[in-house]
């Protein structure tokens, strides 16, 4: 699955992460040792022995540019703050509870951008977006269960609005995208 040329190669997304490059030369046909891709974009320097191929990652990096990575980052902060604050304020005010907007933008704010820099570096994007997710589930309903204690929020409900805001969050923007490919 490389495309390569004259001096690189490259791999698109897939596979499990573990290689093996084999080139046949015009004397010898060369194999590496097994390497593994870590993070989430892989560079690696091929050493062409007498008799076989060494290869060494040379970085871990974040799928994009950083710039494009933050602006992906700004449009992301935006999109689920304009749906898990209305959301949650109203299941909030469904349950009788204060609607207090500070502890739930303070918690995107901290789950968001370790999901968004941090899971990125995984290697394999169903490993970025499902532990991402299940991250920010988890962390979001713990501090929702205390954030909003005095208010008398149940662990019930901390788990039901953590999953619901999370959840609608991650459905609506990836059913847009969806939609978008298939139109597009």
């Amino acid at each position: 699955p490389f495309n390569c040329d004259e001096d690189s190669c490259y791999y698109g997304y897939g596979g499990q992460g573990i290689y093996k490059l084999t080139i046949k030369f015009n004397d010898i046909t060369r194999e590496s040792n097994v390497f593994q891709k870590r993070g989430f974009v892989s560079n690696f320097k091929v050493e062409v022995n007498e008799n076989d191929l060494s290869i060494k990652q040379t970085n871990i990096a974040l799928p994009y540019e950083l710039s494009a990575q933050f602006r992906g980052f700004l449009i992301a902060l935006v999109i689920t703050l304009g749906i898990e604050l209305p959301l949650a304020g109203f299941l909030l005010k469904k349950w009788k509870l204060q609607a207090r907007w500070r502890p739930i933008l303070v918690i995107n704010l901290v789950t968001l951008p370790f999901v968004w820099f941090v899971f990125s570096l995984l290697s394999n994007p169903i490993l970025v977006i499902g532990l991402g997710e299940i991250f920010a589930f988890i962390t979001e309903a713990v501090f929702y269960r205390y954030a909003f204690d005095k208010d008398g929020i149940t662990k019930r409900q901390a788990v039901i609005l953590s999953l619901a805001a999370n959840g609608v969050s991650f459905l609506i923007p990836s059913f847009l995208l969806l939609l978008l490919l298939i139109l597009y």
